[in-house]
């Protein structure tokens, strides 16, 4: 399978095309089922003007801490405080397929620490100060809170579907039965009455 570069997938001079011509005309071009469902996720969250702004400061947040040593090591500390895991946190992708879903996770993983780092930063009064005030408003905001906390559900349901996808050994049996149990999955998070929202509701109020 391959992805929809037209490296690959031009039908004179693609990869795809040059097997063709050189082993046998029955090789069929199958493009790569998880590649679309990243694609689709991407445009569904773009379509969102409150989840792209979430995703986006969540690359943000990413940048900020992770170019420098200065502020990584002052995350890393204060996770030490919390007597937490060290997380590193991860860039989200537009064709890295499970990145979102990672991305999220640690981002909420850390949240606490997150905040008291940019606050720290903040406070210094230094060239980092109004960024890092800008991301803590962003991060703190209950929205935003909800929204990057409501996605991982989402997210993790989708990450599961994808490696489904990308198993060898699964038949399109299997694959109807993956597809069949996300649906359903995806469905249950619609009721905002669920235990999911419900917990993800008091997390935010605890972080308050």
């Amino acid at each position: 399978s391959f992805d929809g570069a037209a490296v690959l997938s031009g039908i004179h001079n693609g990869v795809a095309a040059r097997f063709r011509d050189a082993l046998n005309i029955a090789i069929l071009f199958i493009y790569c089922r998880a590649h679309l469902l990243q694609l689709a996720v991407i445009s569904a969250a773009e379509d969102s003007s409150d989840i792209s702004r979430s995703l986006s400061a969540l690359k943000s947040l990413d940048n900020f801490i992770n170019r420098s040593s200065v502020r990584l090591s002052l995350f890393e500390n204060i996770q030490d405080i919390f007597r937490n895991q060290h997380i590193k946190l991860i860039q989200p992708g537009d064709t890295s397929w499970l990145s979102n879903s990672l991305a999220i996770r640690s981002l909420l993983q850390s949240y606490q620490s997150l905040l008291i780092t940019l606050e720290s930063i903040y406070n210094e009064n230094n060239e980092d100060s109004e960024e890092a005030q800008g991301l803590y408003n962003n991060l703190s905001n209950e929205g935003t809170a909800f929204i990057l906390h409501a996605l991982q559900p989402i997210l993790d349901t989708l990450a599961t579907l994808s490696k489904s996808i990308q198993t060898k050994a699964a038949d399109f049996k299997q694959l109807q039965g993956f597809v069949t149990s996300t649906l359903l999955r995806v469905e249950q998070l619609k009721d905002y009455c669920s235990d999911d929202y419900i917990a993800i509701i008091e997390t935010i109020q605890k972080l308050s």
